[in-house]
Parts: C-alpha cells; structure tokens; sequence
C-alpha cells in the first residue's frame, strides 16, 4: 500500500515536471522566434580582389556570428580576381545559403574600382542595414550585433538651427512628412557614396576644443 502511494506521488511529480519543461520548452522557441522577427535583416558586403588566402578567414567569423542566421546575407563583389577567391567563395556558399557572389563589371572604367565594386554589390543587397568590412578582415563573432545596436533605438532628431539654436523644437515630432523626406534623402546618398560612419572625433576638432578650454589649476 505505501508502495503504491509513493509511486503514485513519484508519478504525478514526474508529470507535473515534463509539463513545466515543456512550457518552458515552448517559451524559450517563443522567445527566440520574437528575437529573430524583432531584428532588422543586415546586408554585409564585401568587396575582393585576389584574397585567396584571407578570404575563407573572412568568411569564417561572418558564418559564426551571434546574430540569427536568418536574418543577415553576406554579399562578396568579386573585382575580377585570377586566383583561387571565386572558387573558395563558392564553396563557402553551398554550404552557407546566406553568402551571394557577384561579379563586379566595369573596373577598367571606375575611377575607384573598390567603391565600384561595393556600389554593385549594396544594388543587390536586401539589408534594412548595410554593414561592410575587408576581405583580409576577422571580425569577432558579436559584430553585427553590436553594429546593429547602434540602431536600435530608432530615434531620429531635426532642428533648425537657424531659428532654435538651443535645439528644443525636435521637427520629428512636428514634421514628421518632412523628417521621412530627409531620411530617405540621406540613407539613399549613404547607399550611393558608401560614406562611412565616422567612430573616432576629428582630431583637429579636439585640438581646437583643447585650445578654448579654461585651464583650470
């Protein structure tokens, strides 16, 4: 009788424990899905020229990043390499469906065949975010996630500076038609002249700001 009543226990106890795991199962894989939709897809373009011995190490540390494998394309220009780049390339995209090669025309007429080639390869990007790094570049495995959160918070600011230079009047929230204007107006010159985004403060900036400052003993 005891017997019974402690199989009994040890019974219901195991149920109610695979029912829990499960729920949490199902929560996590909720929770990871909301994660995936929730993140903007990435372009990453690259573009390369006779990088047969860097590229697969590039390649490498882009296939393995945190970021959802679903959620980002790794795009290499080829700018009519000779050597064995194309091939690896390949390679790398049978085994990885997010990797697209394409060849880059037009490098005798470019008078900067690397913005040629980058051009050609953000036409064919898919990416609310164009990332770009260097073939013979390793990149850790959070890099796009980092990149990425510089954007997240899709905050934007406009002021006229013309007529609030103390910046109190933020036209995003009374302009909003125009704000998307000059958004479009700069992300399409962004795409087209791939101006990096400065990380670093201009030093002649911080020399001059050194010179204005008090100094103060």
């Amino acid at each position: 009788m005891i017997l019974n009543i402690i199989y009994l226990i040890t019974s219901v106890s195991l149920l109610i424990y695979l029912y829990y795991l499960y729920l949490f199962y199902i929560g996590l894989k909720n929770r990871n899905n909301d994660y995936s939709k929730s993140k903007p897809f990435i372009s990453v373009v690259v573009a390369t020229r006779n990088e047969e011995h860097n590229i697969a190490r590039l390649l490498t540390t882009l296939v393995n990043q945190s970021y959802p494998v679903d959620q980002y394309q790794i795009i290499i220009a080829n700018d009519g390499s000779t050597d064995g780049t194309v091939s690896i390339v390949e390679k790398f995209s049978q085994k990885w469906n997010m990797i697209k090669l394409v060849e880059v025309s037009g490098r005798e007429s470019a008078i900067s065949p690397k913005k040629n080639a980058l051009t050609q390869a953000i036409d064919v990007a898919q990416g609310e975010i164009i990332l770009s790094t260097d073939a013979d570049c390793q990149v850790g495995k959070y890099w796009i996630e980092s990149m990425v959160s510089c954007f997240e918070d899709n905050e934007m600011e406009l002021y006229d500076l013309s007529s609030d230079i103390g910046e109190r009047d933020n036209l995003v929230l009374t302009e909003p038609s125009k704000s998307d204007e000059l958004l479009r107006h700069l992300q399409d010159w962004w795409k087209k002249t791939n101006a990096p985004i400065p990380t670093v403060l201009n030093p002649e900036y911080e020399e001059k700001s050194s010179k204005r400052m008090p100094n103060i003993r």
